[in-house]
């Protein structure tokens, strides 16, 4: 009998174990879409000054490349099979969250900008070769360093070693290809 419980046990620990619980992030914010402020006179050194990023505002600069990743995401809203309503979110520790709402369910892409590769010529390219196929492009995780986590209603799924992000259409992808480099290379200090 206590064998039989012990196995019971077991099997039930192996199962559960798979599906780990992940923390929340760190004051995620949301990624908004870009708003350039006018100045009152409008002469354009005024302009350039009120939408300037301090250089040590490290999350700022990220949050400003990846405004273009947030508007491909809307653009892409209900054309994509599997897209939903996606909300781009940095945490305080520079995590990248992609949130995907569909269904009643929730799908997060979780990743360390500290943690891509920061050279694009390592990114692979998605190209739809069929009308049903959809463009985007796969960022390469540095070799030893965090995984993507894929997270699905808050529980991890799995870790994968880059990050992959389909949009409805190339001018989209090639929209917010540069602003997603930018905002790694800000992540690592390159920019």
């Amino acid at each position: 009998m206590k064998l039989k419980l012990i196995i019971a046990a077991t099997a039930l620990l192996s199962l559960t174990g798979c599906r780990e619980e992940v923390s929340a992030p760190r004051n995620a914010e949301t990624i908004q879409e870009r708003q350039w402020k006018s100045a009152p006179d409008g002469k354009p050194v005024d302009e350039l000054a009120a939408n300037a990023i301090a250089d040590s505002d490290t999350k700022g600069k990220i949050m400003w490349s990846l405004s273009s990743l947030q508007t491909a995401y809307r653009e892409a809203e209900g054309k994509v099979p599997g897209l939903g309503k996606v909300t781009v979110m940095v945490d305080d520790d520079l995590y990248l969250i992609i949130s995907n709402e569909l269904e009643g369910g929730v799908e997060e892409k979780r990743a360390s900008l500290k943690s891509l590769d920061p050279d694009f010529s390592h990114v692979e390219l998605i190209v739809n070769k069929n009308p049903d196929e959809f463009p985007g492009l796969k960022i390469p995780v540095l070799n030893g360093k965090e995984k993507v986590l894929i997270i699905k209603n808050g529980v991890l799924q799995s870790k994968v070693e880059y990050l992959e992000i389909i949009l409805a259409d190339r001018p989209a992808v090639q929209k917010m290809a540069s602003g997603l480099t930018n905002a790694i290379q800000a992540a690592q200090g390159q920019l």
